[in-house]
């Protein structure tokens, strides 16, 4: 539905909100601020009014400024066909199902995009731009095979989209087909533009119940989906790389759907985990990737921050661990990966035909830390050493924690381990007690704080 209301649509808003106060009314509630609307000037007609009104929206006055305010005059005037008319277009003129106006929230996909720097162009640039968008995204929905039905509700956001897509459409299509027909439409959009009209987008995909409230959504999923837009760190993917056309952020929710179970042609070593915090706003764990790009080189903060490392890598751990002790390795994997985090075990990934050293080469090389599986079998072992000695090299003084040593056995490492603090789960009675020991103590790690008593300690009274 285009923000250019046609003659018939001004005529019956002439013919129905009459005056200033009526008028005032019906805009406020489709979501224009007072100070913005005209004024029913002396002598002047209401369709002059009106006239004046879709003139301001076609240059940008409200995203999506026709649809809200004709779905609050077809409130009032249900028996109005203009209106009737005009609110049934919006639902599938863009292969759109109508929304839902029961006021029962659905289970849907929620996407949202916003172009970077939108709000720098000048108005003729914005409306080239919103153009230029409606139709990335209609080219997009349309070539990733959505059915026509599926887009519940698209609401326009001036700088980008915000859709509630129906549970039918599988996600996965939305995370891989949906996303590659985003990046052609946009890359076709912007062959042979400049830096000033090139569009570059963040695109956010979220799950979660949404229902319909006045001319938009209402529930935390449309929040979480815009809040997870505006993050940093898909922020500063667009800032690191300028070449890259599109930043992608997945919630945690849509991550553990989609790509963690490798649906379709999905793979978690293209994403990055990351921390979203937006202005005390939302606060949560996301996952980010540049489509069919590699992630920028990010330096790890001279200042030898609480932060860990936050070197490129495609894993968050590399399991260190002796053959002999691949239950424990395996085990450990599943814990971590289960909590979201990325993992790199020999056992687990070699494919035919690589080459052992090729593939430690790697592990080391592309995690961030790593898991040294402390036995008796590993502290003998030549080969193993190397894990654990490229970690403490790379953090000899352990200001990053770059190599966490758990204990799954009676022994007692010596050298540079011994000096290591380790997660201890010897004494554990069974698989519970040790997987909570484990995610307390990893979690302790990458905070960079350790644990304080919930209660304060008695004083100690005076020495002797």
């Amino acid at each position: 539905m285009t923000d250019r209301l046609t003659e018939a649509e001004i005529e019956a808003l002439s013919a129905t909100f009459t005056n200033q106060m009526k008028a005032t009314h019906l805009l406020e509630r489709a979501g224009l601020a007072r100070r913005h609307h005209p004024q029913f000037y002396p002598g002047e007609s209401s369709f002059e009014f009106w006239s004046e009104l879709a003139s301001l929206l076609e240059n940008g006055l409200l995203p999506d400024g026709r649809r809200r305010i004709l779905t609050e005059a077809h409130r009032d005037y249900r028996g109005n066909r203009i209106f009737a008319d005009a609110v049934r277009e919006d639902g599938v003129s863009r292969g759109e199902g109508a929304p839902w106006e029961d006021g029962v929230p659905r289970h849907v996909s929620v996407f949202c995009l916003d172009a970077r720097h939108y709000s720098r162009q000048d108005i003729a640039t914005q409306a080239s731009w919103r153009e230029g968008l409606r139709r990335i995204v209609d080219e997009a929905v349309g070539g990733a095979g959505l059915p026509p039905r599926s887009i519940r509700l698209r609401q326009d956001r001036g700088d980008g989209f915000l859709a509630a897509v129906a549970a039918d459409a599988p996600k996965a299509v939305l995370a891989t087909e949906f996303v590659r027909e985003l990046r052609i439409a946009l890359r076709t959009y912007n062959r042979g533009r400049d830096e000033t009209g090139r569009i570059r987008l963040r695109l956010a995909l979220h799950q979660g119940e949404v229902g319909i409230g006045g001319s938009g959504f209402v529930g935390d999923a449309a929040v979480v989906a815009a809040r997870l837009v505006d993050a940093d760190p898909v922020r500063q993917l667009l800032e690191q790389d300028r070449d890259a056309e599109l930043a992608l952020v997945l919630s945690s929710e849509f991550y553990h759907s989609t790509v963690a179970g490798r649906l379709r042609d999905l793979d978690p070593a293209q994403y990055r985990r990351v921390e979203v915090s937006v202005a005390g706003k939302y606060e949560g764990l996301a996952w980010i990737t540049l489509p069919g790009r590699p992630f920028p080189v990010v330096r790890t903060p001279s200042n030898g921050s609480d932060q860990g490392p936050v070197a490129d890598g495609k894993w968050d751990f590399l399991i260190s661990a002796d053959p002999s002790d691949e239950a424990w390795g395996s085990w450990i994997a599943r814990v971590l990966e289960g909590r979201g985090h990325s993992v790199h075990l020999a056992a687990l990934d070699a494919l035919p035909g690589e080459h052992e050293i090729g593939l430690l080469h790697e592990g080391i090389s592309q995690s961030r830390r790593t898991l040294a599986v402390l036995s008796k079998s590993y502290l003998a072992s030549e080969k193993m050493q190397a894990a654990w000695q490229a970690a403490w090299q790379a953090d000899p003084n352990g200001v990053k924690r770059t190599l966490i040593p758990i204990r799954v056995e009676t022994c007692d490492p010596a050298g540079l381990l011994r000096g290591i603090s380790y997660i201890d789960l010897v004494d554990k009675k069974d698989g519970a007690a040790a997987e909570l020991e484990l995610v307390r103590q990893i979690v302790r790690s990458l905070n960079g704080r350790g644990s304080r008593p919930s209660t304060p300690p008695p004083f100690p009274g005076q020495r002797s």
